[in-house]
């Protein structure tokens, strides 16, 4: 069954709606001309049109349409990196807010795929870079991407952001590894390594310096005490979606799949096993 490359979804259910530097006004009169009510956006629980506006734009989701049922779609790829080095693995602890809000994490590495991503990996690395500021390469000595163990799943929900828009997730895990006594070991020392000690970076956001506290964690009890981002976790129903967990303003086509076959047909998709959350 033919795919398509960006999504991993069969083409012949999901149509793109082509939106180029879309504004609150533009949104709305498209969204309003296929049935959705856009005056419920920002009540309640809900985000204003202007925050699916500055998603779209930037790149990290897209609108799609099922083509039997005619039904808009966010599309979100969120992406979790299990970064390990020896028995560990890199754990994001906590996050400071430019407001000053400072939330408990608890989650693998994680990004959202844009559409300067070639892939996963590449996604991967990006995040790695933005988020750690260690600079990497696939060709790296002794950084080493364990492709046989990524896999991908796919998840649609309601959204209680957006009412009258489900969300459909495809989401990869990715699996890296740091050698020990190697040149990538050395790119990462101001992670903790090799002595794997907890560690801070900065990221910059727009809307200002976002504070990372970071720490490396024996991958068993990472597993074990429910740190989110590992695929097991995502089919017990224990993950949440990168939309919550990796952002606050918010494939490689050879990864493995898991239920990225499901078909989104008559706006009913078979869902994959991830506890997604808006």
């Amino acid at each position: 069954m033919p795919s398509c490359f960006r999504c991993g979804v069969p083409q012949r259910f999901l149509r793109s709606i082509s939106i180029t530097k879309a504004t609150d006004e533009s949104l709305s009169a498209l969204l309003e001309e296929r049935g959705i009510d856009v005056s419920q956006f920002g009540l309640g629980e809900s985000k204003p049109i202007s925050a699916l506006v500055k998603e779209i734009n930037e790149g990290s989701c897209r609108l799609e349409v099922e083509r039997r049922s005619g039904s808009v779609v966010r599309y979100v790829e969120p992406i979790f990196v299990q970064l390990r080095y020896g028995n560990m693995v890199l754990i994001e602890r906590a996050r400071l807010q430019p407001n000053g809000k400072r939330r408990e994490s608890r989650t693998l590495l994680a990004e959202k795929r844009e559409p300067s991503d070639r892939g996963p990996f590449e996604a991967a690395i990006r995040a790695i870079w933005q988020k750690l500021n260690v600079e990497v390469h696939r060709d790296m000595d002794g950084f080493l991407h364990e492709k046989i163990e990524d896999v991908t799943f796919t998840d649609r929900r309601d959204s209680a952001s957006y009412p009258g828009i489900p969300a459909v997730y495809l989401t990869h895990y990715v699996h890296v590894v740091v050698k020990e006594n190697s040149p990538a070991e050395a790119a990462f020392k101001e992670c903790g390594l090799p002595g794997c000690s907890e560690f801070e970076t900065d990221e910059e956001k727009p809307s200002g310096t976002v504070k990372f506290t970071w720490r490396w964690m024996v991958i068993q009890e990472a597993r074990i005490s429910g740190v989110k981002g590992f695929p097991g976790g995502a089919r017990r129903g224990s993950l949440q979606s990168l939309s919550s967990v990796a952002t606050d303003d918010p494939g490689e086509g050879g990864a493995r799949r898991g239920s990225l076959d499901s078909q989104i047909d008559d706006g009913a998709a078979r869902r994959g096993s991830l506890a997604s959350q808006v």
